[in-house]
């Protein structure tokens, strides 16, 4: 699953514009399941601000994009960023992968650590093969 993110200066209308651009490079060129980033940053220079935030959230929400602010001096917001862009490129992967059969060999991969941390958060956990603890076959303790 690809991840795009696309940062523009709060501070800087021609950089909200560039990243527009971008938009259009991605929807000509990339792969259509992408997940976007629009990724406001600066935002320690409140009093600069030039890209309202209620204009670049109306265009995240047009192009389906998810939106954060970030800075890069302080750090803030960026965890956040690349945390949620994460898991949503994980929870995408995984429909996909459920849309498609699987063969064998996939069905018995090995469990990463992101599948099991994925699977505690839903109130389960899994073992080597796929199969949530306390299950066998189609039912679960």
């Amino acid at each position: 699953m690809q991840i795009a993110l696309l940062v523009y200066d709060i501070s800087s209308v021609a950089s909200f514009s560039k990243a527009k651009f971008w938009v259009g490079e991605l929807e000509k060129h990339g792969d259509p399941n992408m997940i976007i980033c629009l990724v406001g940053n600066k935002s320690d220079l409140v009093d600069e601000r030039k890209v309202s935030k209620e204009e670049a959230e109306g265009y995240a929400r047009e192009k389906g994009f998810l939106i954060f602010e970030t800075s890069a001096r302080s750090g803030d917001g960026v965890q956040e960023l690349f945390v949620t862009a994460g898991v949503k490129a994980a929870d995408k992967s995984s429909a996909v992968k459920k849309q498609r059969p699987t063969s064998q060999r996939e069905s018995n991969a090995p469990i990463t650590l992101g599948e099991e941390r994925h699977a505690r958060e839903r109130g389960g956990s899994r073992e080597a093969g796929g199969a949530k603890k306390g299950c066998s076959g189609s039912s679960c303790v």
